[in-house]
């Protein structure tokens, strides 16, 4: 008897009450490690949602901002340069994409022979980058080529395109010598906010469809400045003589993204003056 009860004295197990305050501890060890891991997912989707926000809002401002300064690039006047001006809308004119040029990368120019005043047909040394419905800029600087009083150019719509022939809307003024005249296209530039999808920014160009810039920006906003010193603010460009006397653009633009169950907005302004206004 002595032998046997001494081994199950050795033998004897955890108590109740240790294993119940076992698994407490094990409970609370647990319910930590799971909030710190909470805390950290939720840190880090915070992070991805900011980032996100940002990267989208900074490249888009990015293109406005590059749009913006080409206005009236190609013209050989301000006037007209934009065409229409308010808080979510804007549509401009100018040469944005540099893309008429020649199989040697240099400008296109007038070619085969010199276009007289009252043609409505231009031979031109390349068409690419010209489109129907873009106006076309003809330019002559004088020889040499330089940018002097005496420079002359127009503008004129491009109504077809035979080859390396552009057919204009209405005749030209002026005479531009053939291979020292750069030719240029124009671009109509619209962009365009909605309320559609949190806040939907496009970019159009000419007759193209719309292409979306950004959604889920519940923040678009334009005002508009006369050069003065200090800026005097335009507060309705309603008219053309109103928007003639834009030289400075202000952008606000916030753009949300989410990661995970977590939300960011960020919020980024900028300043343009046009270079060729």
């Amino acid at each position: 008897m002595t032998t046997i009860s001494r081994r199950h004295a050795h033998e004897a197990g955890f108590s109740l009450a240790e294993l119940l305050v076992t698994i407490a501890v094990l409970g609370l060890i647990m319910a930590a490690v799971l909030g710190i891991y909470t805390v950290t997912q939720r840190s880090t989707s915070i992070g991805t949602a900011a980032e996100d926000a940002q990267v989208v809002t900074r490249v888009t401002l990015e293109t406005i901002v590059t749009d913006l300064q080409l206005i009236n690039a190609g013209r050989p006047t301000s006037a007209g340069a934009i065409t229409t001006a308010t808080a979510t809308s804007l549509t401009l004119l100018g040469d944005v994409d540099n893309d008429t040029l020649d199989a040697s990368g240099n400008n296109a120019t007038v070619s085969t022979a010199d276009s007289a005043p009252g043609n409505t047909v231009v031979h031109v040394s390349s068409t690419q980058g010209f489109a129907v419905g873009e106006l076309l800029s003809v330019q002559y600087f004088g020889t040499p080529k330089l940018m002097s009083s005496g420079a002359i150019s127009e503008t004129r719509q491009i109504t077809s395109i035979t080859g390396q022939n552009l057919s204009l809307g209405t005749p030209l003024t002026n005479s531009y010598p053939k291979d020292v005249s750069i030719v240029r296209s124009v671009e109509t530039v619209t962009y365009n906010y909605t309320n559609a999808a949190g806040g939907t920014l496009t970019r159009t160009i000419g007759a193209l469809a719309p292409d979306t810039l950004a959604t889920n920006c519940p923040t678009f906003q334009l005002t508009y400045w006369q050069g003065s010193v200090p800026a005097a603010q335009i507060l309705n460009p309603s008219t053309q003589a109103l928007r003639d006397q834009i030289k400075e653009i202000r952008i606000s633009l916030a753009c949300r993204a989410q990661s995970g169950d977590q939300t960011a907005v960020r919020t980024m302004t900028t300043t343009v003056r046009p270079r060729n206004l």
